[in-house]
């Protein structure tokens, strides 16, 4: 249900984290989610952000975690930010390549249904 990896783009480190709950369970209970007909949603594409340039000018680190629904319909939406300083081009950044990227969304029973995504990414030099 969870994966993490780690990519370097162009010299930035972005460390990503992925728990993905069906939206009947966006408090966390994991019960209801770990019924054996439900399966996650899937990320097809997955679109990095990109590093704002003013923070690369002048060596500005960033950690951010987000969640956002995948909907039945494959799309993000209802981003959460939650980050260690308030750093809007951040925020934006990130909003912009969920939205890019591409989703086979979160299943019951074979049927499309929604679920919360939570997602960390660390914007290293």
């Amino acid at each position: 249900m969870g994966r993490a990896r780690k990519e370097r783009i162009g010299g930035i480190l972005l460390g990503l984290a992925l728990v993905a709950l069906p939206l009947g369970c966006a408090d966390g209970n994991l019960a209801a989610a770990s019924q054996d007909d439900y399966v996650p949603p899937q990320f097809l594409d997955d679109v990095m952000p990109v590093y704002p340039e003013w923070a690369l000018d002048q060596g500005i680190t960033a950690r951010l975690e987000v969640s956002f629904v995948v909907g039945f319909d494959s799309l993000a939406r209802d981003f959460l930010f939650v980050s260690d300083k308030a750093k809007p081009s951040f925020d934006s950044a990130v909003a912009k390549s969920l939205r890019a990227s591409h989703y086979l969304p979160a299943t019951r029973a074979g049927i499309p249904v929604e679920a919360r995504i939570r997602r960390i990414y660390n914007f290293e030099l």
